[in-house]
């Protein structure tokens, strides 16, 4: 369970808990009270709360090489910090991080790019989120670029973790446009895709651009960016299933023969469908090197 959720559910037992103790004082003094269930539905938020705790890891997560190239520039703001790195753990939590299953870098950046840690620095989930949870605020600029290149020609090596069957998944996570070495953050978008990494934009707020974060973004199943888009950095929970999903596809980038109806939902990332009647899927050369 987040802590979101946790602190939510907390806050909605304690109201009916004093809904409940006002209820006995009024029928004390003999007057008539309100004979609504508020038991049924205080035991039903605990139930709530022991499903949320046995919310299970996705269990057939591919082996992903996810990095997160997390903005750390000023506009965020300190009291909006802790809500990324919560939406960066609760991602871990849904994954399955272990030796073979997913593993998980993070770099930040402001001025410059500063890689927390690399892909091959843990493969166990709690110290994982421990170093998540004390990254740094940096309070700088906005260079998206070099973010972009740090996970891609950094991150994204064999001596720092990058397996050969493992898919790259890049989620790049901002609250605004670039505003260091801007001309260079679509052109290393690009370069990252043509090494065949899958890349996410999630866009946090109305100050990002839509075309920014299309430009960077790889194109999904259905034959749009893969991007993400949410109002505020509290309602980054309302997408980490989505992520989560993305990161844990397990159809490999193959062709496959799809019916008219089915064709875009049987298309893997990579591919989409032909324009001659759906008998297969074509490979994307926005997103993967093609044969």
């Amino acid at each position: 369970m987040t802590s979101r959720e946790k602190n939510h559910l907390e806050h909605l037992k304690k109201e009916l808990h004093e809904k409940m103790v006002e209820r006995e004082l009024t029928r004390d003094l003999g007057l008539e009270v309100d004979e609504s269930d508020l038991e049924a539905r205080y035991f039903d938020l605990e139930t709530q709360e022991r499903m949320f705790e046995r919310r299970q890891v996705i269990q057939d997560c591919i082996q992903g090489d996810i990095i997160f190239v997390v903005d750390s520039s000023g506009s965020i703001k300190l009291e909006n910090w802790h809500h990324v790195l919560d939406f960066i753990n609760d991602i871990i939590d849904r994954i399955n991080v272990s030796a073979q299953g997913a593993h998980v870098g993070l770099v930040t950046y402001g001025n410059r790019a500063h890689i927390i840690f690399q892909l091959n620095n843990f493969t166990d989930p709690a110290p994982m989120k421990a170093a998540v949870s004390a990254t740094k605020f940096l309070d700088e600029n906005t260079n998206t670029s070099g973010g972009i290149y740090t996970a891609t020609n950094i991150m994204y090596t064999k001596v720092n973790g990058d397996r050969d069957k493992a898919p790259n998944i890049m989620v790049i996570i901002t609250d605004g446009v670039s505003t260091y070495d801007n001309t260079t953050t679509i052109p290393n978008a690009l370069a990252a895709k043509d090494k065949g990494i899958l890349v996410v934009s999630i866009g946090v707020g109305t100050l990002t651009s839509q075309a920014e974060l299309e430009g960077m973004a790889s194109i999904g199943k259905d034959g749009k960016p893969i991007v993400l888009q949410v109002g505020t950095y509290e309602a980054l929970d309302l997408v980490n299933t989505k992520l989560a999903n993305v990161a844990c596809d397990k159809e490999e980038p193959t062709e496959v023969n799809c019916t008219e109806t089915a064709c875009k939902n049987k298309c893997a990332f990579g591919f989409s469908p032909t324009t001659d009647g759906c008998p297969t899927c074509q490979c994307l050369p926005q997103q993967k090197i093609c044969p």
